[in-house]
């Protein structure tokens, strides 16, 4: 019985820090450049995105015109993924992460799921760091 009383009383468990759900909307919406590098060396930019669960707009800066590519999302994949389909297939397939008010996305042309990049740290084909525009 004095066990039953000790279980009774114990701490909850202090909840892990991976167990934090991120909005599942915080991807959507209108991001600006902050790094656009390829194979290392950092580009110039002169776009924005603007991602919604079906697309993503590049967007000029001056002028306003736009490439659009189907946007498809995989964020049951660790990390999550994402693949940008322009019309006639193909297309770029990554992995992506939000941290700090920071989209960072990483990316490779063709491929498939399993072989894009997920090392955050390394040089990639393409990697993106963006901010929310406000």
């Amino acid at each position: 019985m004095a066990a039953a009383a000790f279980v009774a009383f114990a701490p909850a468990p202090l909840p892990r820090r991976d167990r934090h759900k991120e909005d599942p909307n915080a991807l959507y919406g209108s991001w600006e450049f902050v790094l656009w590098e390829m194979n290392g060396a950092k580009s110039n930019f002169s776009q924005y995105l603007d991602l919604t669960p079906e697309k993503v707009d590049f967007v000029s800066i001056v002028g306003g015109s736009k490439v659009t590519y189907k946007f498809i999302t995989r964020p049951d994949m660790s990390p999550r993924a994402f693949h940008w389909l322009p019309d006639h297939g193909g297309g770029w397939y990554g992995s992506y992460r939000i941290r700090n008010g920071e989209l960072t996305m990483i990316f490779k042309a063709a491929g498939s799921w399993q072989d894009r990049p997920t090392d955050f740290e390394g040089r990639h084909e393409y990697r993106f760091i963006l901010r929310k525009k406000s």
